[in-house]
């Protein structure tokens, strides 16, 4: 078994719940996210664990 996956985003711009909603999922199946790449996140397989994520978007402008 692979110790890494590639999930693809929905788009932050557009449905930050839904891709939430989608990692929550995957760290209750041992799946955490390492980084997020472009289009989509690098998930890595690890312990599982209630964790709490959270997006916050900063706007330099």
């Amino acid at each position: 078994m692979s110790k890494t996956k590639y999930v693809a985003s929905n788009g932050l711009a557009f449905s930050e719940k839904a891709d939430m909603k989608m990692l929550r999922r995957n760290a209750l199946m041992g799946w955490q996210l390492k980084r997020f790449r472009f289009a989509g996140y690098e998930l890595e397989k690890a312990k599982v664990k209630m964790s709490f994520l959270a997006l916050i978007i900063v706007s330099w402008s």
